[in-house]
Order: structure tokens, then sequence, then C-alpha cells
């Protein structure tokens, strides 16, 4: 018997990703890592792109050969360009609550992607310095392992 495994792209994870936290936080835009721009035209923006992978060469799975892989996202929400401390601290809650609740409430396969077996998450406040202007958002690394 053969373990049948089903090759994810890392393309296919960063558009998952985008389109599920698309709809949250009442954000402007969201983009996927195609679709990144070289400016911050409106805020608040969710940018998805992939930033790293392992493998543990230890770890089989089923002894089948199988490795896990983990892949690690960034999400940057960029919630509005600085200006009023207290204002912009509000804006990055706000939305960061929104995110984390649409990160909590997943029904069926992880981002609708079959594959994809699970998902850890973690989320840090950022000052962004994007084309000499300063936004205040956050962070999330997103770590899906797969099969």
């Amino acid at each position: 018997m053969t373990l049948e495994t089903t090759e994810i792209t890392l393309a296919q994870i960063c558009d998952a990703i985008e389109a599920e936290l698309d709809d949250a936080a009442g954000l402007s835009d969201s983009q996927s890592y195609d679709q990144l721009k070289e400016g911050v035209a409106d805020t608040p923006l969710l940018q998805v792109y992939w930033q790293s992978t392992d493998s543990d060469p230890e770890q089989l799975t089923y002894r089948q050969g199988v490795r896990p892989t983990r892949h690690v996202f960034h999400a940057d929400l960029y919630a509005r360009q600085r200006s009023m401390l207290d204002e912009d601290m509000a804006a990055v809650l706000e939305m960061a609550h929104a995110i984390m609740v649409k990160l909590k409430q997943g029904e069926g396969p992880l981002f609708d992607l079959e594959g994809l077996r699970s998902l850890t998450w973690r989320a840090e406040r950022v000052q962004f310095e994007y084309a000499n202007a300063y936004y205040a958002g956050a962070r999330f690394l997103l770590t899906v392992e797969v099969y």
C-alpha cells in the first residue's frame, strides 16, 4: 500500500490564505504574492507571501517515507499610515483581532485546500517602513504543514 500525497504549491497556499483573510477586518485591499505593489495605495491592506520552508529528515509519516513539510507565510497587515499613536493602536488592535477570529474559525480543510494538515500562527505588532512612510500594523506568521 502506498500513501498518496497531493502536491500543493506555495502559490496555491498564498492565494488560499489571501482569499480566506480578504474579508476580515474591513480591509480596503489584500494582495497575494503575485499582486504585491511597490507602494501602499490604500489602507488597511493585507499582503500575503511565502517566507520559508523546512522539512524534518528524521520524521517519517505512516512508515511510507513521507516527510511533513512546514511552510511559513507572512500576512502583513498595514492598518493605517502612522499619525496619532492612540488611533494607530486602536486600528491595529481591531483589525488584528478580526484576522485572529478568522484564523480560529476554520471548518473543513484548512484554507479550503486538501492536503494542508495543520496550522499554527503567531502575530506581532509592527511598524512598517514602506516607500519612506511609516505604517502601524501587524505581522502574522502562519505555519502550515503539508504531508
